[in-house]
C-alpha cells in the first residue's frame, strides 16, 4: 500500500483559493484520510467543527476525490482527471461548503422560539408576565419580517 501525497504548490494553491472566497484558513486542517476509489491512505482536508472535508484520491494516475457538502447532497464526487479538474472540484466544493456555513439553520430557530405549553394553565387567565409578552413581541415581529422579505 502506497500513500498518496499532494505536492507543496497543489496544497498552496488550495490555500490562495481558501483566502480567496473569504474564508479564515485556521478553521481548516490536513488529516490523513483514505481514498474512496483507491482504499489507500491520502490526504483529507477537513473544516473544523463541521463533518465537511475534500477527500482527495488517485486511480491509475489521475487525480479524484470525495467532498462535503455539495449543491444537491451531503456528498460528492471528482471523475478521475488531471490537477486542474481536480481545482475545479476544490473550488465547487469551497463555494458550497460557504454558502452551507453562511446558511441559518432554520429548524434550530423554530425550536428556540418554540414557547413551552406547560407553563400555562388554562383556569388561570392573569396578563402575560414581562417575558411572555415579548416572546409574543419577538414572534410576532419575526413573522412580519418573513412576510415582508417573501411578499
Amino acid at each position: 500500500m502506497h500513500k498518496f501525497a499532494l505536492l507543496r504548490t497543489q496544497k498552496n494553491e488550495i490555500l490562495e483559493k481558501i483566502k480567496e472566497l473569504g474564508f479564515d484558513p485556521y478553521n481548516f486542517e490536513w488529516i490523513d484520510g483514505v481514498g474512496e476509489y483507491s482504499q489507500e491512505p491520502a490526504p483529507r482536508l477537513i473544516y473544523k467543527g463541521t463533518d465537511y472535508f475534500f477527500q482527495f484520491d488517485n486511480e491509475e494516475g489521475n487525480h479524484c476525490g470525495s467532498y462535503s457538502p455539495t449543491s444537491e447532497s451531503f456528498k460528492g464526487y471528482s471523475s478521475p482527471g488531471k490537477w486542474l479538474k481536480q481545482m475545479s472540484a476544490v473550488k465547487f466544493w469551497l463555494m458550497h461548503l460557504h454558502l452551507e456555513l453562511g446558511e441559518p439553520d432554520l429548524w434550530s430557530e423554530i425550536a428556540n422560539h418554540q414557547i413551552d405549553g406547560s407553563s400555562f394553565d388554562d383556569s388561570i387567565n392573569d396578563p402575560f408576565t414581562a417575558m411572555q409578552y415579548d416572546q409574543i413581541v419577538y414572534g410576532i415581529n419575526q413573522v412580519r419580517s418573513y412576510i415582508a422579505t417573501n411578499n
